[in-house]
């Protein structure tokens, strides 16, 4: 059997990292650490955590080391990672940190001598020729990580042919070679995640539940929707639902609960409620366990429809729920923001799950397709008028692996491939606004949302420059009437 080390790089310099945001691309939060390392907000890796859970089922001998978690610089991962003397290295990447995770992922396998460096991750199925770029990485896994990394290792240890497992990607002769394509992973073939690996346990929200002790879980795995437009989620985890036993799932909740004190939680199903029978059986062995717990969830306004659905969900401890909004404009809502569905349903919806005493929490998109002042006004109104609070307002950002990056990129209007630099700041433009017009966008947004009473959140410079840039907005948009 092997030694195996499975690793989550740190953040890079002036940045911390959401690994498991956007389909497990990462978001980026800029900050004044001029070191890698990490902030105190952190969550583990669930697909990571299920790798290594795969590979001590099969015997082998399993470091796990989070580096954002531990908030490890280069020299100290490095020594984390050597002292296991590994023979092989699983490393975690992410689209937006990718630059910075192949180099210290590179700086600890040449800590490690004779060691293998496996990578995995969302934007390694995607940019498999960009990770496989760097001389240190031996293999990429271009699938669902946790049987092919499995597989991969069985055929190292064992001396067999590695380029015979599905799933894979490696250098021959300088040219990526791909192995033939896996199928979606049956969640249910998956060991229990070794929870055990986490300790100490360092998973502190402070965002969310400000502060308690997190867990994550996944009931399902997938999404088919239309959004795949500009949405990573099916690249990233592709489109067929895969579901958990709702059993299973509640006794892991159980356990967390029991052992590690945690009774806050964040399901990270792509579509939490993508079947109703699935879910509510979820939430009624949670209330027949008798948990006192709390947790949020995110899915699609029209997978809300059952008022029973609502009343299990807050009955079983749901507080919070994410939505995709995007875009509070019906045209860009409708085509692009969330197809098969409209704003009516949207402003339905949160009023039933508002009136059972559940939190709303949107996301929102400034630059999709078709933007404009006007659409951008449309979101604001929309925003107001709904009276929701918790908004997280993005950049649009054109992933590799959708049909945005090919339509953006076909058009010419992304300025870089930097990836450091997605959702960071604007990066593409669109046909009817430029990028410096959509930065100014986002910010009128930012300040509207935080209007009508919560003016106290805005900083100083913001609440004086608020009406100012009102007024330019509404000048634009009556010269562009």
């Amino acid at each position: 059997m092997a030694r195996v080390a499975v690793v989550t790089p740190p953040s890079p310099r002036f940045a911390n990292i959401d690994r498991q945001a956007a389909g497990g691309m990462g978001l980026w939060s800029p900050t004044r650490r001029p070191t890698v390392g990490h902030s105190k907000y952190t969550q583990y890796d669930l697909s990571l955590l299920w790798t290594a859970g795969v590979l001590l089922d099969q015997g082998h001998d399993v470091c796990f080391v989070d580096g954002q978690a531990e908030r490890l610089n280069e020299e100290a991962l490095a020594r984390r990672v050597s002292e296991a003397r590994p023979d092989v290295i699983v490393g975690m990447v992410q689209f937006v940190s990718l630059v910075s995770d192949l180099r210290l992922l590179a700086s600890i396998k040449r800590s490690c001598p004779g060691a293998r460096l496996i990578v995995v991750g969302s934007i390694a199925q995607i940019l498999t020729e960009e990770v496989l770029a760097e001389p240190a990485v031996d293999f990429v896994v271009a699938s669902e990580p946790e049987l092919a990394t499995r597989d991969l290792i069985a055929a190292l240890t064992n001396g067999e042919d590695p380029t015979s497992v599905a799933g894979i990607a490696w250098r021959d002769d300088g040219t990526v070679r791909r192995s033939a394509p896996r199928g979606p992973t049956n969640l249910a073939s998956l060991p229990a995640a070794p929870y055990h690996l986490l300790s100490p346990y360092r998973y502190i929200d402070r965002f969310y539940f400000r502060p308690d002790k997190i867990g994550l879980i996944t009931t399902t795995r997938g999404c088919p929707y239309k959004c795949a437009y500009y949405c990573p989620y099916p690249a990233a985890y592709g489109k067929k639902i895969r579901y958990r036993n709702p059993e299973v799932v509640v006794k892991e909740i159980e356990f967390l609960n029991r052992e590690y004190g945690i009774r806050s939680f964040y399901f990270r199903d792509q579509v939490f409620t993508v079947s109703e029978r699935h879910a509510r059986e979820i939430c009624k062995r949670i209330i027949a366990a008798n948990l006192s717990i709390r947790w949020i969830c995110e899915t699609r306004f029209d997978l809300l429809r059952s008022d029973d659905l609502l009343d299990d969900m807050r009955d079983a401890g749901c507080i919070q729920i994410h939505f995709g909004l995007e875009s509070g404009d019906p045209k860009i809502f409708e085509t692009i923001g969330k197809p098969g569905t409209n704003l009516v349903v949207a402003e339905e919806t949160c009023q039933r799950v508002v009136g059972r005493g559940i939190r709303v929490h949107f996301h929102l998109i400034v630059g999709l397709p078709g933007e404009t002042w006007a659409t951008v006004r449309n979101t604001a109104e929309f925003i107001r008028r709904l009276g929701v609070s918790r908004i997280n307002l993005n950049r649009c950002i054109p992933y590799p692996g959708t049909a945005l990056y090919d339509e953006a990129r076909g058009k010419g209007w992304i300025k870089t491939y930097d990836w450091s630099r997605y959702g960071n700041e604007f990066v593409m433009r669109t046909a009817d606004m430029t990028m410096a017009e959509l930065g100014l966008a986002w910010k009128y947004l930012f300040l509207k949302c935080w209007e009508g009473g919560r003016g106290r959140r805005l900083g100083r410079r913001d609440r004086l420059i608020r009406p100012a840039l009102n007024a330019l907005v509404e000048i634009v948009l009556q010269r562009t009437a």
